[in-house]
């Protein structure tokens, strides 16, 4: 089949009982596991759907300013279904606690970082990791918090339920056990005023 029917078309499966995966249900798939591992999201936004834009960069979008979002992935994810789903579920983590503007900090695209690296070896497609420095380190920083308190997103998004606005305080708040400096460092903001790349 042509990798652009396989991300939206579907067939019956023989045993009569669902069907093969597309974007769609793969979207529905990432949500679910996003919301088990790191807690429910900001139902006040409606996902859209998916697309993909002939460009680098990945991004959660919102048209119109009216709370929709759009998951947009990149050109080389019309090339590749796997490397598809490795962008879905990194922006699925950005749909949780969505703000309307690019505003991530080291926290958030840590753990968006490490969900898609999970979410792919969890489904068999392999192990992908981040290639840029940035994401690399995020995603370092946020396996150090996870190895100190594996439910510590859930605690600290009963204090603050919008990832990335959670601060210092409120990180060793739901766990005191977190080393200050790590929490400082995560609750920075990810993006210069500089960056041009969308999360």
């Amino acid at each position: 089949m042509d990798i652009n029917a396989e991300l939206f078309i579907t067939k019956e499966l023989e045993t009569k009982d669902g069907y093969t995966w597309t974007m769609a249900s793969r979207l529905g798939d990432t949500l679910k596991k996003a919301e088990e591992l790191f807690g429910k999201r900001d139902i006040e936004y409606t996902i859209l759907g998916v697309e993909f834009a002939l460009t680098e960069r990945l991004q959660v979008w919102y048209p119109g300013n009216c709370k929709h979002i759009i998951i947009q992935l990149n050109k080389h994810a019309l090339e590749d279904v796997n490397q598809a789903l490795y962008q879905l579920s990194h922006e699925t983590v950005h749909c949780l606690s969505p703000i309307g503007k690019k505003a991530a900090n080291i926290l958030e695209e840590g753990l968006a970082t490490y969900f898609s690296e999970w979410y792919m070896k969890q489904n068999g497609l392999g192990d992908w990791f981040a290639s840029l420095p940035k994401y690399i380190e995020a995603v370092k920083l946020v396996k150090d918090l996870l190895a100190i308190d594996n439910d510590i997103i859930k605690k600290v998004r009963a204090l603050q339920p919008t990832i990335s606005e959670i601060k210092s305080e409120e990180l060793l708040k739901a766990n005191n056990n977190i080393p200050k400096e790590l929490a400082d460092k995560l609750c920075e903001p990810f993006y210069s005023t500089t960056d041009k790349v969308n999360s």
